[in-house]
């Protein structure tokens, strides 16, 4: 049989642990990673936190506002060294890149930010308003997905 303890070494230089603890667990096996992920809500609970931190002014890249998206927008790869995979409900408007494309008329679109470790996964949704650009001024209907500069000669 295996001889073991909680908080004590088997080996006698060793120094025993001086906590407390709170609770333990003992399994008939071995668990796998996604076990032991899935076993607690904290490791849930600090993959959320990770997106937490994320918010609508760190896309805006060029843009005023959420409500006034007019240039493309900047969306990270990563996040705390996790990979963030970008989904958009209208990828017509706003891709899952960030590039804005101009349409007929002003468009809600939603964006999902999506971060996975191992089983566990996390998402943050982000509402933009695409506005429809036009230049009145030369009667020319222009994509507002990067600044233009127009020279008149």
């Amino acid at each position: 049989g295996i001889l073991g303890y909680i908080g004590k070494s088997c080996w006698a230089p060793d120094k025993n642990y001086q906590g407390k603890v709170a609770s333990f667990k003992i399994y008939d096996k071995a668990m796998t990673d996604e076990e032991i992920q899935l076993s607690d809500p904290k490791y849930q609970e600090a993959l959320e936190k990770n997106l937490e931190d994320l918010t609508v002014a760190d896309i805006l890249s060029s843009n005023a506002s959420a409500s006034e998206v007019k240039y493309n927008l900047n969306l990270p790869a990563t996040l705390n060294e996790i990979a963030v995979t970008w989904t958009s409900d209208k990828p017509e408007v706003v891709s899952a890149a960030g590039v804005v494309t101009n349409g007929t008329e002003d468009t809600e679109v939603k964006l999902t930010a999506t971060i996975t470790t191992g089983a566990l996964k996390a998402t943050k949704d982000f509402n933009v308003s695409k506005l429809f650009c036009t230049s009145t001024d030369t009667g020319i209907m222009f994509l507002c997905s990067r600044p233009v500069t127009v020279v008149f000669l």
